[in-house]
């Protein structure tokens, strides 16, 4: 089960090692989904330019793998953060296609030390309900 997990959340989650503890999941009816939020500037210059992600201290990425059945799961996804101050800002979420598997990722800006509220929508393809993930994550670049 380890092992699963560990090869779920994306190849990109596997080079984030500063920002492993920001990954979180959660199960929905017979959905897993796998989520981690990280500032951008932790990638190499290489994997940002694979990603079609800028580096930088002050934006933030999103990155999220569904599976369903031990398989990866496509979904339509929407996702937005919002500030302290109540101030929404929407995540271009895109598909990514890597090795098998299927992740999401989006990038957005953020103020150091800034705590942001995550909701991400999510419409599993091929049935089931859809709902969202809501959580709360403060960002650093360093």
């Amino acid at each position: 089960m380890r092992r699963a997990l560990a090869l779920l959340v994306l190849p990109l989650a596997t080079l984030l090692a500063p920002a492993a503890a920001r990954a979180g999941s959660e199960t929905v009816g017979d959905v897993q989904a796998h989520y981690n939020v990280f500032a951008s500037g932790f990638l190499s210059q290489e994997q940002a330019q694979r990603y079609g992600v800028l580096r930088s201290r002050k934006r933030g990425v999103l990155v999220l793998s569904l599976r369903r059945d031990d398989q990866p799961l496509t979904a339509r996804v929407h996702a937005s953060a919002t500030d302290g101050g109540g101030e929404s800002r929407s995540i271009l979420m895109r598909e990514v296609r890597e090795q098998g598997m299927v992740s999401y990722l989006g990038d957005f800006p953020f103020e150091e030390g800034e705590s942001l509220r995550f909701a991400v929508e999510v419409r599993p393809d091929g049935g089931g309900p859809a709902f969202t993930l809501r959580f709360i994550q403060a960002l650093y670049g360093d």
